[in-house]
């Protein structure tokens, strides 16, 4: 989960950075390499974090079928969050610690 989560930090950050870049771009002081570059670094990080939170939901299903736990709840649960992509990266994360806490307390 914490892998998740510094994805999405990282995520954040490399939003920020393009939206920087991109103003200072518009004032003279960016050369459209930079934002491009930025724009690079900022796909990545969305690789990454989906990467992050795909590995975070398998590991979350393999355990809970290897202990015998599984449940459908558990795969409605799992397809709530696949189908999030409209969302944005804090309400995923949100979702994300959601589903996590819901399945420490069963």
């Amino acid at each position: 989960m914490s892998s998740v989560e510094a994805r999405r930090q990282a995520l954040l950050s490399a939003q920020s950075a393009l939206e920087a870049t991109q103003a200072g771009f518009e004032v003279g002081t960016r050369t459209i390499v930079d934002v491009l570059l930025s724009q690079q670094l900022l796909f990545q990080a969305q690789r990454d974090y989906s990467n992050a939170r795909h590995q975070f939901i398998l590991s979350g299903l393999r355990l809970k079928y290897t202990a015998g736990l599984i449940d459908y709840d558990d795969l409605q649960g799992v397809n709530a969050l696949l189908t999030t992509e409209r969302l944005s990266p804090e309400e995923i994360g949100a979702r994300v610690a959601a589903e996590a806490s819901d399945s420490g307390n069963r």
